[in-house]
């Protein structure tokens, strides 16, 4: 079974695709491996402009240009042109069928569905990616990938470990979920050899260095015991590749993301970082998602990982 296409994705996936949530703001367009908002965000840091002489570059006005670089405003046709001017002004080398693959895997609210399509072939599609050496794959081909999606290895690695990793925490009896979760990290390292071949520097490197180090991390967090999840070596783990730090600075260029700061702080209140408590929830407030305290409190996921840090939270609501 060859790579298949973003029509054939998205026509099988439709029935089940729902609206896409990022940091409880609805995105009226679908998104790929980089959101509207870090896209705009991107753009707007290679942009040496003023936000006014942004917002009119785009043709757009400066609080919907703002807005989606914050991820508060859902306009499709707005969104549309950031990412036009997205791909044709930034270092992308991944192909628009990928971006759309992606997506549909992100929209799809019955990640079991997608099993179907998938399982009999994904372990043929694990092998042969991973016998691809990084550096004999040229990822500047751009006009090849968009003619012949099979050339885009590192599109289509991303999308199939996205896939994995959405499939992987699905508890059904069906799903060989350790099998699921070794194939996705064995894609995962395949696509940081990519990264590690590209300027550690450009935006579009950082921005998804970020996104699959995040996920491994999850990935990882959910295969450990509660007394590992709160142990030293777990803590040193995450002070060696220096998450938390990584973490609030992608949420002060990103606000909008706000569930990297939430988990981040399930993280520090299991390990008792109590350092990390005002910093990261001063991210939570900026996004907007929060209007105080006693709705971080208040939020449903907001559950026993949370428990060390309400103290802390109950002095800040005392004070407001």
């Amino acid at each position: 079974m060859g790579y298949p296409t973003a029509k054939f994705l998205l026509d099988r996936w439709r029935p089940h695709i729902g609206e896409e949530i990022l940091g409880g703001t609805n995105m009226a367009a679908p998104f790929g491996l980089l959101s509207v908002a870090e896209q705009a965000t991107v753009l707007a840091e290679a942009m040496p402009m003023t936000k006014s002489e942004q917002a009119k570059f785009f043709g757009l006005s400066e609080r919907i240009w703002f807005g989606h670089r914050r991820g508060e405003v859902s306009q499709a046709a707005a969104a549309q042109k950031i990412a036009d001017q997205y791909r044709g002004s930034m270092f992308v080398f991944w192909s628009t069928a990928a971006d759309k693959a992606v997506a549909a895997i992100r929209e799809a609210s019955d990640v079991l569905s997608m099993r179907d399509m998938l399982d009999l072939h994904y372990r043929a599609q694990v092998d042969e990616l991973l016998a691809i050496d990084p550096e004999a794959v040229d990822l500047n081909a751009l006009d090849a990938m968009e003619e012949d999606a099979t050339l885009d290895y590192f599109g289509r690695t991303y999308s199939l470990a996205f896939y994995l990793s959405r499939l992987g925490r699905v508890r059904n009896a069906v799903v060989n979920r350790s099998q699921v979760l070794e194939d996705y990290l064995l894609l995962v390292d395949k696509l940081e050899q990519y990264l590690a071949g590209l300027p550690e520097d450009e935006p579009s490197v950082r921005a998804l260095r970020f996104r699959i180090g995040w996920d491994r991390f999850m990935m990882k967090f959910e295969t450990l015991s509660s007394d590992e999840k709160a142990g030293p070596e777990w803590s040193a783990e995450l002070d060696r590749n220096q998450f938390f730090e990584t973490v609030l600075e992608y949420n002060e260029r990103i606000p909008c993301a706000w569930q990297y700061s939430w988990n981040a702080l399930a993280f520090a209140s299991m390990l008792e970082r109590e350092e990390l408590y005002a910093p990261l929830i001063s991210r939570l407030l900026a996004s907007k998602k929060f209007k105080d305290h006693e709705a971080i409190m208040a939020h449903p996921s907001f559950d026993s990982d949370f428990s060390n840090v309400v103290p802390w939270l109950r002095v800040q609501i005392a004070a407001e």
